[in-house]
């Protein structure tokens, strides 16, 4: 035993969507930093549920936004680059 409890204990759902994104953006953009910027087209520094939706569609990336979405948004309205 670690001591540890990880995502994936708590909820095995977000931790494998989040695996996937990040797996994703850094074989694309080097870093999930980078990638959040791309999908940021507006500059405004957060994403909501549909700029998400419409950015890993156009981006390509095929898994599920919307259980990313609620993986990532703290406060269920917008996700940040803090969020990531």
């Amino acid at each position: 035993l670690s001591g540890w409890i990880g995502l994936e204990q708590l909820d095995a759902a977000s931790s494998q969507i989040i695996d996937s994104f990040k797996a994703w953006a850094e074989s694309k953009y080097g870093s999930v930093g980078r990638a959040f910027v791309a999908m940021d087209t507006d500059g405004g520094g957060s994403l909501t549920s549909d700029e998400l939706r419409r950015a890993c569609r156009r981006l390509k990336w095929e898994g599920n936004s919307s259980l990313l979405f609620e993986a990532l948004a703290i406060d269920r309205h917008a996700i940040t680059y803090h969020n990531i």
